[in-house]
Order: C-alpha cells, then sequence, then structure tokens
C-alpha cells in the first residue's frame, strides 16, 4: 500500500447559504433586513413583534421547536421569533425615526408647525376679520342710496319646474342601470357637450353673461338629476329641495374637474378657467361689473 496514499484526504464542504431563500420562513426573499436574508413579511413580523419580548411569550404547543408550513405560514410567533434572533436579527438595526410616531422627532415637528406659524401671524384686524384694512374701514353704504337690485326669475322658476317634473331626456335606454350608473351617464351626456378648442375667452363679466351662466348651470343639474330613477319617482317638492342642495356644489366640483382635464391636455392655460361649454375666463386677465349686487369694486375685492 502506497503511504502516499494511506492519508485520507477530507474534502471540506462549505455550506453556501441560498441568496434567494428566506432564512426564516424559506420561501422567497427580499434582501437585508436587520442583519438576515428574510422576506418582507419576516421582516415586517419582526419589527412588529419585538416590543413583546418582555412579556415572555409561551410555544403554542409547548414544544419550542415549531416549523413553518410548506407556504411558510407560521402558527407559533414564539418561535417564529426565536428563529429571527438566532439567524442574527437585531433590534437595534430598526430605524425608528422612519415611523410617525409620537415619540419620533418628525412627527413631533409637523405637529408644532400650525403653532409656530400661527404664533408668527401678527393678530391685526386684517387676521381676525379676515379681510383687507381698506375693506374693513370703506363706509359700506353710500351716501345717494343706491337702490337695492330685484331679478325678476319667475319665467325661469316655471322652466325649472317643468324640466324637474318631466325631464328632457328619454330614459328608455336607463332601466337595466342602477341608479349610481344613470347619474353616471347623465354626467357624461354632459360633459359630451363640452368643446375642446375654439373657446371663447370672456374679458368682462357682466351681469347678463352672470345670469345665464347661473340659470345654464341649475338647468343643467336639474336635468342630471332627472337621470335617475328614483329621483324622478321622488314628490316634486323634495326633488326641488334637493336640486337647491346639490346645484352650487355640483357645478363647482364639475367645472373644476374639466378645467383640470382641458389643462393637463393642454386645451386650456394654467391661469384659465372653464366657466361654461363654449367659455372660459382668464384670472389674470378679466374684471366683473359689480355695481348691480356690491358696493365694492372689482379691484377692491380681487
Amino acid at each position: 500500500m502506497d503511504c502516499s496514499t494511506s492519508t485520507e484526504n477530507h474534502s471540506m464542504e462549505i455550506a453556501i447559504p441560498d441568496l434567494n431563500t428566506c432564512q426564516i420562513c424559506d420561501q422567497p426573499a427580499h434582501g437585508q433586513h436587520f442583519g438576515a436574508l428574510t422576506c418582507r413579511a419576516c421582516a415586517a413580523f419582526f419589527r412588529r413583534c419585538h416590543f413583546s419580548k418582555g412579556s415572555e411569550p409561551r410555544c403554542q404547543y409547548l414544544k419550542s421547536d415549531c416549523k413553518p408550513d410548506q407556504r411558510g405560514r407560521w402558527n407559533c410567533k414564539k418561535c417564529r421569533m426565536d428563529r429571527c434572533i438566532s439567524r442574527g436579527m437585531k433590534t437595534n438595526n430598526i430605524q425608528y425615526d422612519r415611523d410617525l410616531f409620537r415619540s419620533s422627532e418628525t412627527y413631533l415637528k409637523k405637529r408644532l408647525l400650525p403653532s409656530i406659524l400661527s404664533e408668527r401671524i401678527p393678530v391685526t384686524v386684517e387676521s381676525t376679520l379676515g379681510s383687507p384694512h381698506y375693506i374693513c374701514f370703506t363706509k359700506k353704504y353710500t351716501e345717494d342710496n343706491k337702490p337695492i337690485t330685484y331679478v325678476d326669475i319667475s319665467a325661469f322658476s316655471a322652466k325649472m319646474y317643468e324640466l324637474m317634473l318631466n325631464g328632457q331626456t328619454d330614459y328608455s335606454g336607463l332601466k337595466r342601470m342602477s341608479d349610481l350608473e344613470q347619474l353616471v351617464r347623465g354626467l357624461e351626456d354632459y360633459r359630451s357637450l363640452q368643446q375642446r378648442t375654439c373657446l371663447t375667452e370672456s374679458s368682462f363679466i357682466t351681469k347678463e353673461i352672470a345670469f345665464y351662466a347661473w340659470e345654464q348651470n341649475i338647468l343643467a343639474v336639474a336635468n342630471w338629476l332627472n337621470y335617475s330613477e328614483t329621483i324622478r319617482n321622488l314628490p316634486i317638492q323634495l326633488k326641488m329641495d334637493l336640486l337647491q342642495t346639490t346645484c352650487c356644489i355640483w357645478t363647482k366640483l364639475e367645472r373644476m374637474t374639466m378645467t383640470a382635464e382641458m389643462r393637463v391636455n393642454r386645451q386650456c392655460g394654467k391661469n384659465q378657467f372653464v366657466v361654461s361649454h363654449e367659455n372660459l375666463i382668464d384670472y389674470s386677465n378679466m374684471k366683473a361689473d359689480m355695481s348691480w349686487w356690491s358696493r365694492y369694486h372689482f379691484d377692491e375685492l380681487q
């Protein structure tokens, strides 16, 4: 027997950890978390449950040797936490300043910011009343005793009442839709009338223009409400009350969304606001006749 071959060569096997498997639940790993290669679920478990170490939890099956199932699910929190610690996960690797806890410095700074800003704003007549001084101390009633403007809306009220009572659209194709789907269809039909190009810019808002826009907005909301079968079957007085409470909010939100959509599509400028299907206004280049409803001038209230 050869002496050179008498000595057995023992090969040393080096265990290379699998970089694609979580060391806690044997599921696909996400990366290094708190000192170990884990998935996001085990990292979140360790970050959430390490606070309860002082309560000395017990093994659910009283064996202290629980294993995860084939899907990586643990039934025992204690054994899962023990494996996290045995694989090298440490609590000092947790960064607490990323949470909006009451004890974190970032949270406290954000919480104290409104009070700091309120202390910097001096308590003045303007800040208290919410109006500039040239409005607060301007005499509201002139010596000429300008008469109050009265507006006759009897004809418009009759038209609005007739619209709420009978409607103006064929609703036969909406029977299989829910109330929400019917209202969505009504909004789509209304917005389909919007001009996307060649809108007229109104640089001076007169009394006639303001009243026309006001009437068209109310009639649009009345027609939109009638798309719902449930609303159509309500008593007329209840429908009128619903119209009064819905009109202003609906008109503002609808025009704001339409303006935002047209700004995204570059169909109007940043300072422009789409007030109707055919008209828009530019905040930096517009004026309004306010003599019929206010004793202040436009420049004072701008």
